[in-house]
């Protein structure tokens, strides 16, 4: 265990590809910035990293997969998503405290967001892109701060799964027609929710 290692230097030039299993697993590392050409992070690779705050990802990331628990009780308080990644797997930001604001851009290919991916964090604002078909089981419970969530108008949406938001603060709700199937208790205990808008189909 690094557990004093607070600063690590990577070139933007950097030939870095994988960021493998548990890297820097519960170290102190602060910040740590992801080089354009690293196509993967594997699971728990930043996990319980209490000192870390800043994740750097260049706008031209290649990045494709963020694995489980990769983030998992790390001190993160943003995150952007880039357009190249097409899942974000099981319990990626679980309990991540500080997290307030995911960014997943317009052009995003992200399809799925998988089991428990953000539950406990602090997120505020939620803005579910065109291309995401599936929002898997407890993607968002326990989301106490989660008040808006803003479904794209072209949305591909299929299904929002068990408990995909229970106990959030989310207020409003607009959904799209083609959303296929909302499992049961997805949105249980979610007592600040009056407004269930469900839009018309469009052509």
């Amino acid at each position: 265990m690094c557990d004093k290692l607070k600063h690590i230097n990577i070139p933007k030039s950097s030939q870095l590809k994988e960021i493998g299993f548990s890297a820097f697993n519960s170290s102190a590392i602060e910040s740590f910035f992801i080089p354009s050409g690293v196509k993967k992070i594997e699971s728990y690779t930043f996990a319980r990293c209490e000192n870390l705050k800043t994740i750097e990802i260049p706008i031209n990331s290649e990045l494709k997969s963020i694995g489980e628990h990769s983030f998992h009780g790390s001190s993160i308080e943003n995150i952007m998503i880039p357009s190249e990644v097409s899942l974000i797997k099981n319990a990626s930001f679980i309990g991540c405290k500080y997290l307030k604001n995911i960014e997943i851009s317009s052009n995003s290919k992200l399809r799925l967001i998988g089991y428990a991916s953000f539950a406990f964090s602090f997120i505020e604002k939620l803005v579910i892109q065109s291309e995401i078909i599936h929002i898997g089981k407890r993607s968002f419970s326990d989301c106490n701060n989660l008040k808006s969530v803003i479904f794209s108008s072209q949305t591909k949406l299929i299904d929002i799964r068990k408990y995909a938001f229970i106990n959030s603060s989310i207020e409003t709700l607009n959904l799209q027609s083609k959303t296929i199937s909302i499992q049961r208790n997805a949105f249980s205990d979610c007592n600040n929710l009056k407004n269930v808008i469900i839009s018309r189909k469009t052509n």
